[in-house]
C-alpha cells in the first residue's frame, strides 16, 4: 500500500537461506529477525537446561516499559530499512 518495506520483508528468504546454512545471507536478507532468532534460541537453550537441572520455576513477567523494546526496535528498523543508503552502509 505505501511501497514501504515492512520490518518482515524478507523473512522467507532468511529461512531458506538458514536451512541452507548461508548465516551471512540470512542475515543480509533480514537483519532484525536473523538476531531475534539468534535471542530466541538462546532462550529456549536455557529453559531446556534449567528445566534439566531440576531447576524450574514459573517465569515471572516483569511490568513497566521494558516491553516497549519491541514495537519501538520494529519502528525503528522500518524507517532504518526504507532509507536510501540502507544496502550501501549496512550490506
Amino acid at each position: 500500500l505505501t511501497g514501504w518495506h515492512c520490518p518482515g520483508c524478507g523473512g522467507t528468504r532468511m529461512v531458506q537461506a538458514l536451512l541452507k546454512g548461508d548465516f551471512l545471507a540470512a542475515m543480509r536478507f533480514n537483519p532484525l529477525l536473523f538476531s531475534a532468532g539468534a535471542v530466541l534460541a538462546a532462550a529456549a537453550v536455557w529453559l531446556i537446561v534449567r528445566s534439566l537441572r531440576r531447576e524450574w520455576r514459573p517465569l515471572c513477567i516483569p511490568d513497566g516499559r521494558g516491553w516497549l523494546a519491541i514495537p519501538a526496535a520494529l519502528l525503528l528498523f522500518l524507517v532504518i530499512r526504507n532509507t536510501p543508503w540502507y544496502g550501501m552502509v549496512f550490506f
